[in-house]
């Protein structure tokens, strides 16, 4: 437990520090040929995720897959896409260590998120805050072929607002080759490149995210499934596919609720009372974008809190939490002087998110930071 809080506190600091003099460097308008700061985050992180071990509930299965590559030469029992697959075998062609391999995928996925902050490294400094504190780092560590692909979407909302589709495009072909989630790029570019904001009434959002809480004690999306069963009988395709609700439940679990679900909804609640004056404060058509994503995510969170399976495909949305939770500390901090209950509420978050970091530790479910050495 000491050596996580060691190594994943050690690592925030650093990241936040850097972050924090890249902002001032951009502020005051210095500009270099090569930003060393960023690359020293970046690296930071790299670095402490090639180190890891047992970090992330898939990482055996990742950590196997690699082995059957370079040690075993079998690459047709990898099932994995052609790009991530490729990626592997040239490491495993160098005989790589499988730091190399865990090293690559975190520096892809941390090089895109502060990509798509490259204009506003203020949020930057908050974002490695909640990043490590917030439970995203975890769900980065396990998930990572559409870890990467999340964050190349991150990085990708750029040419939605530019309504750049053979930017957006490219992006969404280099992401399909890592996870086939990745076709939800398609959809999600044609509802939000309209400029609108979707989510105006306070009132309407806290009684959204309400009834979202109390569905999640029950298996909403498995009473719908109920009829998607009978209409598949009825097309006659039921002995090809099965029970759908019997696979789904394969994924079903009762999770504890603890602090790390209580705390978010606070979090979100905080966010939404919020959200009007950020999106007065914030650029306002980036913001939106954000901000539509995000409520997405921040119901369906909840809504699929119990399935591991339900979770994955909203997962480009409930990312954005992180991104969201970034922006209410800056705006928070950067107004702590004109109204004293800003400071108090930034206070109040940075504790929610050390006991949420605590929680995600102390659970030992392949959270406690081991170096590979040491296994």
């Amino acid at each position: 437990m000491l050596q996580s809080v060691i190594v994943y506190g050690f690592l925030t600091i650093f990241m936040m520090i850097f972050s924090n003099i890249s902002a001032k460097f951009q502020e005051r308008n210095v500009k270099f040929l090569f930003q060393v700061e960023i690359f020293f985050l970046i690296m930071a992180f790299a670095i402490i995720c090639g180190l890891r071990y047992d970090v992330g509930v898939d990482y055996f299965s990742y950590l196997g897959s690699y082995d059957d590559i370079a040690k075993y030469n079998d690459s047709k029992s990898v099932k994995f896409e052609i790009g991530f697959k490729s990626m592997m075998q040239i490491l495993a062609a160098f005989e790589a260590h499988f730091f190399w391999f865990f090293f690559i995928t975190s520096l892809v996925q941390i090089y895109f998120i502060t990509k798509a902050f490259e204009t506003e490294k203020r949020v930057l400094s908050y974002l490695s805050f909640v990043l490590m504190t917030g439970g995203i780092y975890f769900t980065l560590m396990n998930e990572i072929r559409q870890g990467i692909v999340v964050c190349i979407f991150l990085f990708a909302t750029r040419f939605i607002l530019e309504r750049n589709l053979i930017k957006y495009l490219l992006c969404f072909l280099l992401s399909y080759t890592i996870h086939k989630s990745a076709l939800i790029f398609i959809p999600i570019y044609f509802i939000f490149r309209i400029d609108r904001d979707f989510f105006k009434s306070t009132k309407i959002q806290l009684i959204a995210l309400f009834m979202a809480v109390v569905l999640s004690s029950f298996n909403v999306w498995t009473y719908w499934l109920s009829y998607i069963e009978k209409i598949i009988v009825f097309a006659g395709y039921d002995n090809r596919y099965g029970s759908i609700a019997e696979r789904m439940a394969v994924f079903e679990h009762e999770y504890s609720k603890g602090a790390r679900y209580y705390f978010p909804v606070l979090i979100n609640i905080i966010i939404i009372l919020y959200s009007r004056r950020m999106k007065s404060y914030f650029e306002p058509k980036k913001f939106r974008l954000f901000y539509n994503i995000y409520f997405i995510g921040a119901l369906t969170t909840f809504l699929f809190y119990n399935n591991t399976l339900m979770q994955r495909p909203v997962r480009f949305f409930t990312f954005f939490q992180l991104i969201m939770t970034s922006y209410l500390f800056l705006y928070l901090w950067k107004n702590k002087q004109r109204n004293k209950y800003n400071f108090l509420t930034f206070i109040f978050l940075v504790m929610l998110h050390l006991v949420i970091f605590y929680a995600f530790v102390a659970s030992d479910h392949h959270t406690m930071y081991k170096f590979f050495w040491e296994k």
